[in-house]
């Protein structure tokens, strides 16, 4: 199905300038089109990794995300800075991933996935190269060839390794710096130990930085699986960190609670009223999956709208998605944000520096239209930064 799209009508530099106006937290509403568009690639699987949910008793579904819903996303990748590919599957495994690549890049936008490169063979490599993939994150869980098998059942260390050198040779051939490569690292108490290594195992396969998550729970059963808030997992990290610096690579690790929703009312250990919070995924982008339906994250089961039956900029500007932005501005949380990492506490400094950041690209915009659609933001943003909070959003 071919469909004809037009951008946005707002420039990626107007955008990026309401964007930091947004990002001051002065208000649950928003002005910029999202900064960061997800989509649910698919949830097909080539592998059995043994903390995936479909392993641990959930009825994943072998989905593959509409090439049509994709397109009816085009017109947003104009204003957006970053299209991510991403699931609970191997995205190579969609038909059309190279098609999608090249329609974020097209449009401007970055690109990013995740794999867990069993297919990242010399064909995979050279089309990754060509096509311009800014960020290949690539799922390794250990730097031991024996727990690495037994957590990612299916996928063989040493083909693993070899693809990844390959690709960074490749990379080196040719003399280009994309697909930028790196680690990701899903903790339990399996792997826990092995977190410098892996720092060692980035910086030998040139990947530019390493990113540690939680194990997820699907299960009660399962709570032993976790280290989060551990002593292993606080000094493996603390460690890890002193060697990245050492060797230039980027190490990043958003502690959050491991419960998926469906347990989080019984796991939370703190109070579900936080004033004074902020959230830039809540602000800046959106998930799709394959139904349509819209997200503020992975992490909550809220929807905003679906696609099918509204535009992304109906859902973006709605009445759902202000409404979860305000519960998060005045404290009061939904379920699964209580205890994430990426609750972020609203900083007037940051604030500020954004203010002045939005002022600056005044002269950066091509027309008077634009700069009054700017000016006219940063005047009804310096009034909400000057008038005082509601109490429930003061902490």
């Amino acid at each position: 199905m071919q469909i004809t799209v037009q951008p946005v009508p707002v420039s990626r530099t107007l955008n990026q300038a309401l964007r930091l106006l947004d990002e001051t937290f002065a208000s649950p509403e928003v002005r910029a089109y999202p900064r960061y568009l997800g989509v649910t690639i698919t949830g097909d699987c080539n592998i059995k990794c043994i903390y995936c949910e479909r392993q641990r008793g959930h009825n994943v579904r072998d989905y593959y995300f509409p090439t049509d819903l994709y397109e009816q996303m085009e017109p947003h990748f104009h204003a957006a800075q970053r299209v991510t590919l991403l699931g609970l599957g191997e995205p190579f495994m969609h038909k059309d991933f190279e098609r999608m690549v090249r329609m974020a890049k097209a449009a401007g936008a970055e690109c990013i996935t995740t794999t867990n490169a069993t297919m990242l063979n010399d064909r995979y490599r050279r089309m990754l190269v060509e096509i311009g993939l800014d960020y290949l994150g690539v799922s390794v869980d250990s730097p031991d060839p024996a727990t690495f098998e037994l957590m990612r059942a299916g996928a063989k260390y040493e083909r693993i390794m070899e693809y990844i050198r390959a690709l960074r040779d490749l990379k080196r051939e040719l003399g280009v710096d994309r697909p930028r490569i790196g680690l990701c690292m899903t903790v339990s108490r399996d792997n826990v130990w092995h977190i410098p290594n892996m720092v060692r195992l980035a910086a030998e396969l040139g990947a530019v930085d390493l990113h540690l998550q939680n194990v997820v729970l699907y299960r009660k059963e399962d709570a032993a699986m976790s280290v989060l808030g551990t002593w292993r997992m606080d000094w493996m990290v603390s460690r890890a960190r002193k060697l990245a610096a050492d060797l230039g690579i980027g190490l990043y690790y958003v502690p959050r609670d491991p419960y998926t929703p469906e347990f989080a009312p019984e796991t939370k250990m703190s109070a579900p009223e936080k004033p004074g919070r902020a959230c830039r995924e809540a602000w800046t982008q959106f998930l799709v999956y394959d139904n349509g339906d819209v997200h503020p994250c992975c992490f909550t089961e809220e929807t905003f709208g679906n696609l099918r039956q509204q535009s992304l900029e109906a859902i973006h500007f709605g009445e759902k998605a202000t409404d979860f932005r305000r519960r998060i501005w005045e404290g009061k949380l939904p379920a699964a944000c209580v205890d994430c990492g990426y609750l972020i506490r609203r900083d007037p400094a940051e604030a500020e520096r954004n203010l002045a950041e939005a002022r600056a690209l005044l002269s950066q915009l091509s027309s008077d239209e634009e700069r009054a659609v700017l000016s006219a933001a940063l005047a009804e943003t310096e009034a909400r930064m000057a008038a005082p909070l509601p109490r429930s959003s003061v902490g």
